[in-house]
């Protein structure tokens, strides 16, 4: 959301310095890795694996000091938000700084393959790097960076115990429950939500008095002026539904702006009817994956997510929705309500069946394979083909 950014000389000298930091202490924890490991006989190489846009300038500082020390290691990356594409990341003034730092990595990772194809183009537009597009491969000085898509899964057994061991927390059954998790963020799409549900009361009358949103907002930087202004606005589009809407036996919306336990979280997840995952943008979103794996009843719920999470991007049997398109949004969320029963369990079976197989620990095994550390029959393309006269005639041509 590049309107709502703001560059300032200082805050990026004070990153750069934690980034320093943290490259400064990795470094004394490999050389203690090394020592152990010397004297357990083990010669593999040390991975250090670092996440997140906080530390993304790490990397370079990390291999430099490594190669000066002769401190053997391998360096990956994972970014857990969305990486923009390029007519986006360009507005930043250290978009060059941002992209050779995540380079000095031997492989980075990002939820889905659009975030990988936003981050090659960025290599090539911005550094000049040569790229192969098609393997994924970003070719840096003399060496050759892995992109890899890896979305990242949830802890799901643990998630399916607790939801099996949740008291009811909801009393009504004749009263269906549309849920939406999320923290209190401009990127979430609350009040647009908050809207698509005010739509669904007008153009559904029927759902009075027998479907309630449950909005859970976690706090969530409340120093900063834009979230506070943020919880403001949500405050006062909750209150004027509520009081258009409410009856002697009835409120539309039930709000909650607090943290809740995993366990009433589980509890909620498992009776609700609909769970509205609905972010204007967002990198994976793991409410989508937890609700799925808390869906435990023989008569299941419906998940309706927006394609702008990169949850989107493959749980294809949930109902997409725009939150943009308010009226659409509404119309999607009142086929969740009105879905037969033999659709909401062959959608949710699905998947259930899906987030068992790629859960967290699958997420793990698959950075460890895109790494090169475990045996496996294909571990995909690494080196970058030589440049021949056609690759010449190829940038001539652009």
């Amino acid at each position: 959301m590049p309107g709502r950014a703001t560059f300032g000389a200082e805050h990026w000298h004070n990153y750069v310095t934690v980034n320093k930091h943290f490259a400064a202490r990795t470094i004394e924890a490999l050389e203690k890795c090394l020592e152990q490991n010397k004297a357990l006989d083990n010669n593999t190489p040390p991975i250090i694996w670092i996440h997140d846009y906080h530390l993304m300038l790490a990397a370079n500082w990390i291999r430099e000091k490594a190669e000066e020390k002769q401190l053997p290691c391998r360096l990956a990356f994972f970014l857990h938000i969305p990486f923009p594409p390029w007519d986006i990341f360009r507005l930043f003034p250290w978009a060059d700084e941002i992209l050779q730092g995540m380079l000095g990595c031997d492989m980075v990772g990002f939820h889905i393959q659009d975030y990988c194809l936003n981050f090659v183009d960025c290599c090539q537009r911005n550094l000049g790097c040569r790229v192969d597009r098609n393997n994924l491969l970003v070719e840096q000085g003399e060496r050759t960076v892995r992109i890899r898509p890896l979305p990242i899964g949830i802890p799901y057994d643990r998630f399916v115990t607790l939801a099996k061991t949740a008291g009811k927390l909801l009393k009504s059954d004749k009263q269906k429950i549309i849920l939406g998790v999320d923290r209190l963020d401009y990127t979430k799409g609350l009040v647009h939500r908050l809207m698509a549900f005010e739509t669904l009361l007008e153009k559904y009358p029927q759902h009075k008095e027998k479907v309630s949103l449950l909005q859970i907002s976690v706090p969530s930087r409340t120093d900063v002026k834009e979230y506070r202004e943020l919880k403001e606005e949500v405050d006062q589009l909750i209150g004027r539904i509520n009081g258009r809407f409410t009856t002697a036996n009835w409120a539309p919306i039930r709000y909650i702006y607090d943290y809740v336990a995993q366990d009433d979280l589980a509890a909620l997840y498992r009776d609700a009817a609909v769970c509205l995952v609905t972010p204007l943008r967002d990198g994976m979103n793991l409410v989508a994956k937890e609700f799925v794996a808390c869906q435990i009843n023989a008569s299941p719920g419906v998940l309706v997510i927006s394609p702008f999470a990169g949850a989107g991007e493959m749980m294809h049997e949930a109902l997409l929705c725009n939150p943009y398109e308010v009226h659409a949004a509404a119309e999607v969320i009142h086929r969740a309500l009105t879905m037969p029963e033999d659709e909401r369990i062959l959608r949710m079976s699905r998947l259930r069946r899906r987030e068992s197989e790629c859960d967290v620990s699958n997420w793990m095994r698959s950075f460890l394979k895109a790494m090169g550390t475990l045996d496996v029959d294909d571990v995909g393309t690494t080196i970058m083909q030589p440049v021949t006269v056609d690759d010449f005639d190829d940038y001539l041509l652009k």
